[in-house]
Order: C-alpha cells, then structure tokens, then sequence
C-alpha cells in the first residue's frame, strides 16, 4: 500500500500545511503596507541582505492568533522594529482633538543609548478597514509627545506602536504596542 506521505501529496496540501499558509497569508496581509516603514526598522536587524521586510515578517511570523481556518493578529506581539536602542519609558496612545491621536511618553535620554535627538516614529491599523498610518519622524525622544493626524479613522477603533530610531537612523528600538485607542470624531455643526 502506498505511504500516508504518497498519498497526501496527491491529495493537494495537507490540513496543517494549508494551516501554516493561511497563517502566513494573515501576517502577510497585515505587514505588506508597512514595506516602506519595516525595511527602515529592520534593516538592521537583519545581518544577511535579506530586505528589512522579510526580516520583518519572520520576527511577526508567531503574532497570529486563534484557529485554521479564522486565524487573526495579535496585536500586541507585533513588532514593528527590532533594535537595541532604548524605547522611551511609559508610551502610550490616547484619544487626541477630533480625528487626532495623542501619543505621550517619558524622555529617558541617557539612558543607555538613548539621545534627545532620536526620533519616534509611530503606527496607526484600524483592523476594520484593514489600514494602517505611519509617521516615521514624528518627534524628538526629548519632546515627549506627538499629535498624529489620524482623520480617515475617525469614530474608529486602532491599535498603536511607536518606536525610535537615531538622528541618523543606524540605530532602532524594539517597537511597544502603545494600546487601543478609538479616534475621536469631528463633531457636525
């Protein structure tokens, strides 16, 4: 009788090979419109040539969530960079004015590497409309704040990161997950 391997081959994919793609696919589609920002924020972090993307994607490959077939990210595991540059102390994302986000952190220059001149840069997806918004030099480490203009959101709910990278950008902090933040709406007069 043939093998259980002939067969399945065969038969097309295994149930957990479809598995295993369909957990690709999801962490795929949710990175694929940062390429611009995560070939930045990974490119040092990868040694080889490979594309900060890929890198990326590798590093993410486990921020997957639930059961084949309805797999979903986990938010919170995501890393949108990967460094040894300190990120700021307490980050965090808060309703800001109408369509705005108001992220905030402690400047902690000095610590280890840390300058006032590093700048943050920080991320917006709102799961529903499967968008994300970047900034990728919002601000100093030393000011503190930053206000994101995030208006197609408005009245919806999104997940935040923010990072840091060096005035010259050779240097990057592992992302944080800044919370889950629902974007003010404009009010109609």
């Amino acid at each position: 009788a043939p093998s259980l391997s002939a067969r399945r081959s065969k038969g097309g994919a295994s149930q957990a090979q479809l598995a295993q793609q369909s957990k690709f696919k999801t962490i795929n589609n949710f990175l694929r419109p940062l390429t611009e920002l995560l070939n930045q924020t990974y490119s040092k972090a990868s040694k080889s040539k490979m594309p900060g993307f890929s890198k990326a994607f590798s590093v993410n490959s486990g921020a997957v969530a639930g059961a084949y077939p309805a797999f979903t990210v986990d938010f919170k595991k995501i890393l949108l960079s990967k460094g040894s540059l300190p990120n700021a102390s307490l980050p965090i994302a808060a309703p800001g004015a109408a369509g705005k986000l108001n992220f905030t952190w402690t400047d902690n220059s000095g610590e280890k590497t840390a300058l006032i001149s590093d700048r943050a840069f920080v991320a917006a997806h709102n799961e529903e409309l499967n968008q994300w918004m970047y900034v990728t030099n919002a601000a100093a480490r030393s000011e503190g704040i930053y206000l994101m203009d995030v208006a197609p959101f408005s009245g919806k709910q999104v997940q935040t990161y923010i990072g840091f990278m060096s005035g010259n950008r050779k240097k990057i902090s592992m992302s944080q997950f800044a919370g889950i933040v629902t974007v003010p709406m404009k009010e109609n007069n």
